[in-house]
């Protein structure tokens, strides 16, 4: 009898823990490629230390999370960053499914600094000649 009233103690503290957790899982795609899945995304939760990456199908998952609210951050290099708010609910699984873009470059910015850049050390090079 002893036996059986410690296994429902223990019982009852491991459901009672296991209460108010939930996951979020999800998926992220090529957005460029057709939706093809991006292989080794870095995913994180914001502001804490759990972080994952994508597999070879492009899903990802987070378990064990404490009911609340919750920052998915997805980088992948040459894409543009992702902040999605995501609210986790207990006993349950939070779908997630995201399309990352490439990054735009702005080559006119580019240009316009180098040209300038090239302006100012033309002039300095002028300046140290000696004159005649």
């Amino acid at each position: 009898m002893k036996k059986f009233c410690l296994i429902g103690a223990l019982l009852v503290t491991f459901i009672g823990f296991s209460q108010n957790q939930g996951s979020i899982r999800g998926s992220v795609l090529d957005k460029e490629l057709q939706n093809e899945p991006l292989l080794f995304a870095n995913v994180q939760l914001k502001n804490t230390k759990k972080k994952t990456e994508t597999n070879f199908h492009g899903n990802f998952e987070f378990t064990g999370l404490e009911s609340g609210e919750y920052t998915l951050v997805i980088s992948y290099a040459g894409y543009e960053n992702i902040e999605l708010p995501v609210k986790v609910e207990s006993d349950n699984v939070t779908q997630v499914n995201l399309g990352m873009y490439a990054k735009q470059i702005d080559f006119d910015a580019i240009l316009g600094s180098e040209t300038a850049l090239k302006e100012t050390n033309n002039s300095s090079t002028l300046d140290r000649l000696p004159r005649k």
